[in-house]
């Protein structure tokens, strides 16, 4: 359970709301390369996605790269999102001659959390090529993931490379907003004024898909202009 999972439900539920206003009818088919159940997975079939469990690992290719084939036929996709980084480019070679006619790759997390093996290196590099020539469009989580991995915008090449913010929508939560607001100032014993920043991540220091560090600067530079704000970190 991380961004893309959390992400991925939200548009789920907003399928369930609003899709009937879409000028086409969706359908959402999940692909876990964990090849097991996760934490989601009730909540996600009863928003109406079918889910299929594929194991992606080196030792079981073969039978990944067939089954994943033998999926895409039977599913006859418009378009497939993919948010495994590189990886989705070996993905993408798995299903050569299957391959919906719209094909989304999604990075999200730095290279600082990258392993540095000789076999992972490799794999990278036959994934980013992949994706290079494989993928209609490369989204990234900011600009900058896409500068780091090389696939910054650009005028030329056909590719469509932009950035796709995994956000979640507030609105479900506005209606007692200003009650938990009151409650968070009054549990830390802040004044019923102050301004709250909240950083929302894992907090392990190996963990750098969340930048927990530039979020601190963030709120101490605040802090250090308005004796008003407030900074509150959640996370494992």
């Amino acid at each position: 359970m991380g961004g893309a999972e959390t992400w991925l439900v939200a548009v789920l539920e907003w399928l369930a709301k609003f899709g009937d206003t879409l000028p086409v009818e969706v359908q959402i088919d999940v692909c876990l390369t964990g090849g097991e159940r996760a934490v989601f997975d009730d909540r996600v079939a009863a928003l109406g996605a079918r889910l299929h469990y594929l194991r992606y690992r080196g030792a079981h290719l073969a039978r990944f790269r067939r089954e994943f084939t033998q999926l895409l036929r039977a599913g006859q996709y418009d378009a497939i999102h993919d948010h495994a980084d590189f990886a989705a480019g070996v993905h993408f070679l798995c299903g050569l001659g299957a391959l919906p006619p719209a094909r989304v790759v999604h990075v999200h997390n730095p290279f600082d959390t990258f392993s540095s093996s000789i076999r992972k290196r490799v794999a990278r590099a036959v994934g980013r090529s992949a994706v290079k020539s494989l993928a209609t469009t490369v989204a990234g989580t900011s600009l900058q993931i896409l500068r780091d991995y090389n696939l910054a915008p650009s005028a030329r090449g056909g590719q469509r490379r932009i950035a796709l913010h995994c956000g979640v929508d507030l609105a479900p939560f506005e209606q007692d907003a200003q009650r938990t607001r009151g409650d968070v100032r009054a549990e830390f014993g802040w004044r019923p004024d102050a301004r709250v920043l909240l950083f929302v991540g894992r907090l392990e220091s190996h963990f750098k898909e969340n930048d927990h560090r530039l979020a601190l600067e963030v709120a101490c530079g605040c802090i250090s202009r308005d004796g008003n704000i407030e900074a509150l970190f959640v996370g494992a």
